[in-house]
């Protein structure tokens, strides 16, 4: 799948919500080099997936 990490919160209680966001804004501001290109495609340029 390549992803940079995994991180866990709960919609109930918003446990580990902060966590998620902080941890998607730190994969796309310092991105491994050509790992989106590759894998999304040459017209996505720094796209992030919370799934």
């Amino acid at each position: 799948i390549g992803a940079c990490c995994y991180v866990e919160c709960s919609a109930l209680t918003q446990k580990g919500l902060k966590t998620v966001f902080d941890e998607a804004i730190i994969a796309i501001l310092a991105p491994k080099k050509g790992a989106l290109k590759r894998r999304l495609g040459p017209r996505c340029i720094n796209c992030c997936l919370i799934t």
